[in-house]
């Protein structure tokens, strides 16, 4: 496990907006984005995690909607979930469909 040093750094407030917009498009949080940076920067190997096994799952239901999930599930109400989410709390083949159940349950409380 690798031993990680914490600084503070200090940057206008629109250089700091800007560098939360580039991050999230990376699907990143802003300190891995600036670690990142440096290590590029710096030549330094950066850690690789393994990727998710997208496609390697099948959904247990065909062709449902978006707005489907909301009627059954939500009873109507709109939730701002990832997507994922959304899809392993209706395929019970799914090695995430506890989890994702559980998530959705304690959001719509």
């Amino acid at each position: 496990m690798k031993k990680y040093h914490r600084t503070t750094i200090t940057i206008p407030q629109e250089t700091y907006q800007k560098l939360k917009i580039l991050a999230a498009l990376q699907n990143k949080s802003v300190s891995a984005f600036i670690r990142d940076l440096i290590q590029e920067t710096i030549g330094v190997k950066k850690e690789t995690k393994e990727a998710f096994p997208f496609g390697k799952y099948k959904l247990g239901v065909k062709d449902i909607t978006r707005e489907e999930i909301y009627q059954t599930y939500f009873k109507g109400k709109k939730y701002l979930l990832d997507t994922n989410v959304l899809i392993y709390s209706v395929d019970k083949a799914s090695p995430f469909y506890a989890k994702a159940k559980k998530v959705i349950e304690i959001g719509i409380k």
